[in-house]
């Protein structure tokens, strides 16, 4: 049998509430997120705006085992690239978010792309010249 977040969120509360257990509010908030956690994505493949993104970066400074792993992602970075303030808040969030208790974190190679791509955007929005007519000078 098998149960549902839900469920395994409602036992634990009856748990507590038949032996009078007090629980420190930030466990609550813990729990809440459990419960609401979204379910894996399902497969996805890189799409056309991702794979054209990609053909404008450097061959050195692709993001391939990104690409391989988590197109999903990739797909995202490729479709806010352009806006500056919406990339780096992503890249923030997929590198240091401390709001998920239950993210592993990227191997170290995919966490090595994503942050050079962050790099590369940060200093694309310093210096436009770096990114001109659709590909990146480096």
């Amino acid at each position: 049998m098998q149960h549902t977040r839900q469920d395994l969120t409602y036992v634990l509360f009856q748990y507590m509430a038949q032996r009078q257990v007090t629980i420190d509010l930030r466990w609550l908030t813990m729990i809440k997120n459990f419960t609401q956690m979204r379910s894996p994505a399902p497969n996805v493949e890189l799409d056309q705006q991702a794979c054209q993104w990609m053909e404008t970066l450097p061959v050195a400074k692709r993001p391939v085992r990104l690409a391989q792993l988590y197109p999903r992602i990739l797909n995202r970075i490729a479709s806010c690239w352009k806006r500056r303030d919406q990339c780096h808040d992503y890249f923030s969030q997929l590198l240091f978010d401390t709001n998920r208790f239950d993210r592993k974190g990227f191997p170290l190679d995919v966490a090595q792309e994503i942050s050079t791509l962050d790099t590369m955007r940060t200093r694309a929005s310093l210096d436009p010249t770096m990114h001109q007519d659709g590909a990146f000078k480096f």
